[in-house]
């Protein structure tokens, strides 16, 4: 199980020096056609102790824009049989 992160780069900056300095992050990928986002994920284990470090370091990196932390709902299952 990992937290994913969704990491907004400067067009300067990339995705390997962040996996680099930050040797718990591992990269997943692009989002979508958004070249300046990418995404990360860090063991959840490393997350719940040391959340607030992680944040702190990634936001302090060069060219590190913004970090958002991922959070996924399930969404209600529709009803199938409305009229």
């Amino acid at each position: 199980m990992s937290v994913q992160l969704a990491i907004t780069l400067s067009p300067a900056a990339s995705s390997s020096s962040l996996t680099n300095n930050n040797p718990f992050l591992t990269y997943i990928g692009q989002v979508r056609k958004l070249a300046d986002v990418q995404v990360f994920s860090v063991p959840k284990g490393t997350w719940d102790t040391q959340r607030d470090a992680i944040l702190t370091r990634l936001q302090s990196e060069e060219g590190v824009l913004r970090v958002d932390v991922q959070t996924f709902e399930r969404r209600a299952k529709r009803d199938e049989y409305l009229y």
